[in-house]
């Protein structure tokens, strides 16, 4: 019942950027704050834009990744999209469009106005229109008497212009005029709506089998026997290909597609790769669909923990560094920094990043952010900083360089003798491994299940295994070694 942005209003409110254009860095960092964009100092959601010197970084709600735009003078330089954590370039793009943020821009009308009458193609669902009228109707009566009593009140004042909403009579003639499907579970030709033609469906969940694939594969036998068309559906595509093989080693003719547009026949049983809350059958075109909440329950979802940046690693973002923190310049070695400040170079107004060296200070450009690193040491320890034109910082690489060296002749010596010598070779999965993982109450990422089966692999050769897994906090390191110690035991190892 509120009103929109007109689809005109929208359109002109979208702010258009191609490489090479003029465009004035005041009035871009003006209009997005009119469009509802927060202003930063550093973009990490979308919706917020960030302004450091001639570079505007901006998150638009439509994209995956926010957009770097890099102006020389008043021309667009670079246009570039990135990853907000590690401040890399995803790619080079000619030309960004940036949507509003906000409920709504300029002028404002119904949002059925976005929707032509009677347009060939375009069709609006209602879910159970009978409680979608009375809801309308409850929100009116409650909006209109709300102004009435503040009318009686005297909080408008004679020049205020009183809210606009649309109404339910209006409302309901604007869907009447438009190609509309309703689903109910009540029979909607005695309402408001003008209903021209009735389909009756009868759709029943399926059941839950609780990790039984014995009771799963009677099932799906008896919906081939009546001619059904069986979707199994799994969230992952490892799963998928495995659930594909378990249920064939129970002969139940099931097998895997990556094609998501094929097209099922009668007594055919698919597994896909896809997502849904629960299953269902639906008699009357013969079709069925399962999902893996039927099969083995809901799993819960695991919860990540906010990623801890380690020092050492490149500097993300500015909002890491504070004044007097110790960098390491990968070419000229440990400094202070000392902050930002612009400098006038060729006539352009640019953001340099101070460091302070043992014998003088060093401009770096903002956008080149990515030579830095935390310094990491030991805590507490005299640190000396290097000389800019001096030559410790080049010895003390090319020293790092040769130990690197020695060390990496060792693993070549070491691993040439183990690649010459056979390991232990240990048995396919059994049907113990496979309930044992099905009792794991988090869902496996696509991560943790690639690793999974990359351990596997590794204990089923003759190679002597030598796998490190390393992750997160909280990304399942525990789970997958798990899996590997249960498939050890199941052979006579610890």
């Amino acid at each position: 019942m509120d009103r929109v942005s007109t689809r005109e209003s929208f359109t002109d409110a979208c702010i258009a950027l191609d490489l090479g254009d003029e465009t004035d860095l005041d009035w871009l960092k003006k209009q997005l704050t009119l469009l509802g964009y927060e202003r930063t100092a550093a973009v990490n959601l979308p919706g917020q834009f960030a302004v450091r010197g001639d570079i505007l970084d901006v998150w638009s709600l439509t994209e995956e990744h926010p957009y770097r735009i890099e102006l020389f003078g008043d021309e667009i330089d670079s246009i570039r999209a990135f990853d907000a954590e590690s401040q890399r370039s995803v790619e080079e793009l000619p030309r960004v469009l940036i949507f509003p943020a906000c409920d709504s821009v300029g002028e404002t009308g119904p949002l059925l106005d976005w929707f032509p009458e009677n347009e060939r193609g375009t069709a609006l669902f209602l879910d159970e229109p009978g409680r979608i009228y009375e809801a309308l109707k409850v929100t009116e009566d409650e909006f209109r008497e709300s102004v009435k009593n503040r009318m009686e009140r005297g909080d408008y004042k004679k020049e205020e212009t009183i809210p606009e909403i649309s109404g339910v009579s209006e409302i309901t003639a604007m869907l009447n005029r438009r190609r509309a499907v309703a689903l109910s579970s009540l029979d909607t030709r005695k309402s408001s709506w003008d209903v021209t033609d009735v389909f009756g469906a009868t759709v029943q969940s399926t059941a839950g089998y609780m990790g039984s694939f014995d009771l799963l594969a009677q099932d799906l036998l008896k919906y081939r026997k009546r001619g059904y068309r069986v979707i199994v559906l799994s969230g992952s595509r490892t799963r998928a290909k495995r659930l594909a093989q378990d249920l064939s080693g129970l002969d139940v003719p099931a097998f895997y597609t990556e094609n998501q547009d094929y097209e099922v026949q009668k007594g055919q049983i698919v597994v896909l790769y896809g997502h849904a809350s629960r299953g269902f059958e639906y008699p009357l075109i013969r079709l069925a669909v399962i999902t893996e909440t039927d099969i083995f329950g809901k799993k819960q979802q695991r919860k990540r923990k906010k990623r801890t940046r380690y020092s050492g690693e490149k500097i993300a973002s500015f909002a890491e560094l504070h004044v007097g923190d110790y960098v390491v310049h990968e070419n000229r070695g440990l400094a202070i920094y000392k902050g930002i400040e612009q400098v006038r170079v060729d006539d352009v107004m640019k953001d340099y990043i101070k460091l302070e060296y043992k014998d003088g200070n060093l401009y770096v450009l903002a956008t080149q952010l990515d030579v830095l690193q935390k310094y990491s040491g030991a805590e507490g320890a005299a640190l000396k900083l290097n000389k800019l034109g001096g030559q410790d910082w080049a010895k003390t690489k090319a020293r790092v360089r040769g130990s690197v060296k020695n060390i990496a002749k060792d693993l070549v010596a070491l691993y040439a003798e183990r690649e010459a010598k056979d390991g232990f070779v240990y048995s396919p999965d059994t049907e113990w491994q496979r309930e044992f993982e099905e009792l794991f109450p988090y869902e496996e990422t696509e991560d943790q299940l690639q690793a999974i089966e990359d351990t596997k692999r590794d204990m089923e050769s003759r190679k002597i295994m030598d796998r490190l897994i390393c992750g997160d906090v909280g990304y399942g390191k525990t789970e997958i070694a798990l899996r590997a110690a249960f498939k050890a035991v199941m052979d006579g190892k610890q």
